[in-house]
């Protein structure tokens, strides 16, 4: 195999669709040997190979086509060479910008609470639970499709389960801490690519479900148990004292045998104890609505129903972590 020389022939070139570029360009090549083609051209001139940038610095512009045709009875190939400016191979496919799109999905859940956090009570205070009322909520779903490396990243698995402890944009359109949840997705097969056809990479997907009141649950604080403050008494004379230290000398009044005791602060014992509701002080058949100090509320009202609000997920940095850009 040799080369004997080549020259350009001419070049022009054309659109194939709005914003793609196409060049051609044409050369006539020498070989020294009638046993040389098309394999040997490129071999020669690594220009002229698979995924080669444009000779004259085209920018974006990658070899796509290579044609090689010998003119009879020469040892001469008059060689195509077709680039594009449209095509991924030629750079790292794990540089490629995520491809995000988004949807609403119809999402059916519980809510005990209504849009403005108030429990869905009937005029007596008595929580609809049985059965719990069903909302059908529309939510805006982003779903991200970007290569990573077949050794994967850990965000990948790690962050299921998660929602975002900051802000994050999306398609212009900023969500708070709290308000997004990361949706693992597909893998793809592994794929080599790049320049030299040697970087391994796959294709992965995951969706990022948003909804402005956040990714809590809101739940009225009750129960059958309240928590009641009985303060310790000095026997002699009559007066709080501090009963940490001094279980012998202290009297606690109104303690009851079955109550369990939760803490002891300034004098005051903590103890949790069944509610019990009427005139007979009998033991209620549904749990009673308890305020933010854990005593049992006697006449529940929208106003003095008390919401525990609990984080259903871990909560981990979006931004510099996910690709969202």
């Amino acid at each position: 195999m040799g080369l004997v020389g080549y020259e350009h022939d001419w070049d022009e070139e054309y659109r194939s669709r709005q914003h793609t570029k196409t060049p051609l360009e044409f050369y006539s090549v020498e070989m020294s040997l009638p046993t040389d083609g098309g394999p040997e051209i490129q071999a020669a001139i690594p220009w002229m190979q698979d995924y080669a940038p444009h000779p004259r610095k085209i920018p974006g512009a990658y070899l796509i086509e290579f044609s090689a045709k010998r003119v009879p009875g020469l040892n001469v190939f008059k060689v195509q060479l077709e680039y594009s400016t449209d095509i991924t191979a030629q750079v790292n496919p794990l540089s490629i910008p995520p491809v995000i799109t988004g949807a609403f999905v119809a999402d059916q859940r519980v809510r005990l609470v209504d849009i403005n956090r108030k429990p869905k009570c009937n005029t007596a205070g008595d929580l609809f639970d049985d059965p719990p009322p069903l909302v059908t909520e529309y939510i805006r779903v982003y779903r991200v499709t970007k290569n990573v490396p077949t050794q994967l990243p850990d965000w990948v698995d790690d962050y299921c389960n998660c929602v975002n402890s900051d802000t994050i944009t999306l398609k212009g359109r900023t969500w708070g801490p709290g308000t997004v949840l990361y949706v693992p997705g597909n893998l793809g097969a592994d794929d080599i690519g790049g320049p030299q056809q040697n970087i391994a990479f796959l294709s992965a997907e995951f969706e990022l479900h948003c909804r402005q009141d956040g990714w809590k649950t809101y739940i009225p604080n009750r129960g059958f148990y309240e928590i009641v403050a009985l303060p310790a008494l000095n026997p002699l004379t009559g007066s709080p004292i501090d009963v940490k230290g001094q279980q012998g000398i202290a009297t606690i009044q109104g303690q009851l045998p079955d109550d369990q005791i939760v803490g002891v602060k300034k004098g005051v014992r903590y103890v949790r104890r069944k509610i019990l509701v009427g005139a007979a002080r009998e033991e209620p058949n549904e749990p009673q609505m308890i305020d933010k100090n854990g005593r049992a509320i006697a006449i529940p009202t929208l106003d003095n129903i008390v919401l525990i609000e609990f984080d259903d997920y871990d909560k981990r940095p979006f931004n510099g972590v996910l690709p969202l850009k």
